[in-house]
């Protein structure tokens, strides 16, 4: 199983001064959408080598990025001559990795192998990105193939610290949230359950008014951390549970209003025509977008295709939820 990330790109500038308390401080000048395309396309284009790969890092912990695609027509991709008239990249972004704690296996006899390389070549661990520019509302979005090895999807903000002439400019890469999860529940088509979490003593769960524990049984338990109990209500499938969406809010604010200083999670799952039934929760007001799939094909070469084409079919089933969400 995968799991592709979401993510918001802002351009900014960080001015220096110093503020009424006569210290040093800063302020973030937000750049245009139209600066940003032509810097981090110009210094791509300046710097990309004959393998399409662009230091990040120098060695010898390197780590870079390598392009593998731009095209145009975010929806239905095709491909163009020139980086400068593209509306998406699809890239590798990599860094090396330390072998001396590696080696190879084999799975029947269980003779271990040393992992060798030749002369210049490192082992590098990596993952895959695409960059969508949505000219029409002047945003920059990530599809993030999300790996625990690789390096984070910050790493490129490395393009413009290590190549921009100004040292003041650097990328803002952050996940696209919604501070509203009610608000935006209100919007979906589908509300087919909703459920909390309750922490609860261990006791009252466990013994004769809960789930009916004998004294015996009951004493026989130990290092016991936390009991925690689950409500979930559920309609019909593809039916909404509610008659009125507008009253998830109020189903929410009772909960946690009922069960004050209790509840361990609070979501509902909810989904627009063509989605995957998603939960969105409440605790801490915050929704990360992020999509799963899992891998048909082992082939290497088949793998990077699938890959390119799962980003943005992910994407574009949640893009109009995301560019709201940047807004």
């Amino acid at each position: 199983m995968a799991t592709i990330h979401f993510y918001k790109l802002d351009y900014l500038k960080r001015e220096q001064f110093i503020n009424s308390n006569k210290q040093e401080d800063y302020k973030d000048i937000y750049l245009s959408f139209e600066e940003f395309e032509k810097d981090f396309k110009g210094i791509i284009k300046k710097n990309i080598n004959k393998e399409n790969c662009i230091l990040l890092e120098d060695r010898p912990n390197y780590s870079l990025i390598e392009i593998l695609e731009y095209g145009k027509s975010i929806g239905s991709p095709i491909e163009c001559d020139n980086i400068n008239d593209c509306d998406f990249i699809f890239g590798r972004l990599g860094r090396k990795k330390d072998i001396n704690d590696m080696h190879r296996r084999n799975q029947k006899s269980f003779e271990s192998v040393k992992i060798e390389k030749k002369k210049d070549e490192e082992i590098e661990v990596f993952t895959y990105f695409k960059i969508f520019f949505e000219r029409h509302v002047k945003k920059v979005s990530i599809a993030y193939l999300t790996s625990l090895s690789a390096p984070n999807i910050r790493k490129l903000n490395n393009i413009i610290t290590r190549y921009h002439t100004d040292r003041k400019r650097m990328l803002d890469i952050t996940p696209i949230i919604t501070k509203d999860v009610a608000k935006m529940l209100k919007k979906k088509q589908l509300i087919n359950a909703v459920s909390y979490k309750l922490a609860v003593p261990t006791d009252k769960i466990l013994g004769l008014d809960g789930i009916g524990l004998t004294e015996s049984v009951f004493e026989e338990l130990e290092n016991v951390k936390s009991t925690e109990i689950v409500i979930t209500i559920t309609a019909q499938r593809n039916k909404n549970l509610l008659k009125d969406k507008g009253k998830i809010e109020e189903f929410k604010d009772h909960i946690y209003k009922t069960h004050k200083g209790r509840v361990k999670d609070c979501l509902a799952k909810a989904k627009d025509e063509g989605q995957n039934m998603l939960p969105y929760h409440f605790l801490d007001n915050e929704f990360i977008t992020k999509a799963k799939f899992k891998y048909t094909s082992q082939d290497g070469d088949k793998r990077v295709e699938e890959i390119k084409k799962t980003l943005v079919d992910k994407y574009i089933l949640h893009r109009g939820e995301l560019l709201d969400y940047m807004k």
